[in-house]
């Protein structure tokens, strides 16, 4: 479902924003989405801002490998 969501949202953003920022917008929305989901879903867990900020810092490595990725390949 990320992969889904983030492609999704990453392609609409790059009908009108340059490539890296397409990709940052997108991957930051289908984030989100998925702290929702998987909170409310999968865990049934409560939403926090604290709750989020682990999310987020847990991502961090994920998110730069792919930017880096996204980068070499589209500035190429």
């Amino acid at each position: 479902m990320n992969v889904a969501t983030g492609v999704g949202f990453a392609w609409g953003f790059a009908c009108f924003l340059q490539t890296n920022v397409a990709f940052v917008a997108g991957y930051a929305l289908s984030h989100a989405l998925s702290y929702l989901l998987n909170a409310a879903l999968t865990f049934r867990a409560r939403l926090t801002p604290a709750g989020y900020g682990r999310y987020v810092i847990a991502y961090i490595p994920n998110f730069l490998i792919q930017n880096v990725l996204v980068a070499a390949l589209h500035n190429a």
